[in-house]
């Protein structure tokens, strides 16, 4: 199996930057506003002001977290690596590392997959985290840990992990787990 680099989908990266764009036009403006003098101070707008602001910066950082953000399982190494912003992670899929695929759902609703979550391990090292929708296919994800699994049978960290690599169709199979 070839190596191939995830990333988030193009319309989440425009979903997005869509959102951050309009909460900083908004503080731009209000910003504006109280550099002109223009502005009717209220204890509404004493909160709201610098709360958009905080806003502001988060979502740009986040935006440059969306765009940047890249997972791959580099075949050749046998290594995990995760790229965001400046850091950058790398895990190789051996003993002692562990490999956790779990998912979180939030609601009940048919056809809901939840959000999936992979969490790789290492002892002495930073864990690694990805999930949906930052890497939009968690079944592509999971198949490209067969060969580690293969090599590696302890790599699972549950019966589950095990199963989804395996199997990565049951991922999103609905009504199969």
């Amino acid at each position: 199996m070839s190596d191939q680099t995830m990333r988030p989908s193009i319309l989440w990266r425009l979903l997005m930057t869509a959102v951050a764009a309009l909460v900083v036009a908004g503080f731009g403006w209000n910003l504006l506003r109280v550099v002109r003098g223009t502005m009717d101070w209220t204890p509404l707008t004493v909160v709201v002001v610098p709360l958009l602001g905080l806003l502001s910066l988060a979502l740009l950082l986040g935006i440059g977290i969306v765009w940047t953000s890249r997972v791959w399982i580099d075949q050749t190494t046998g290594t995990f690596h995760q790229r965001a912003l400046w850091q950058r992670r790398e895990a190789p899929l051996a003993p002692p590392t562990t490999v956790r695929i779990h998912r979180f759902v939030s609601s009940s609703a048919p056809g809901n997959t939840g959000r999936w979550f992979l969490d790789v391990r290492r002892p002495g090292q930073a864990d690694i985290g990805v999930s949906t929708p930052f890497v939009p296919r968690m079944d592509v994800l999971a198949a490209q840990l067969q060969p580690a699994l293969a090599a590696h049978p302890e790599l699972a960290a549950d019966d589950e992990t095990r199963l989804c690599i395996e199997r990565p169709e049951v991922i999103y199979a609905p009504g199969v787990r």
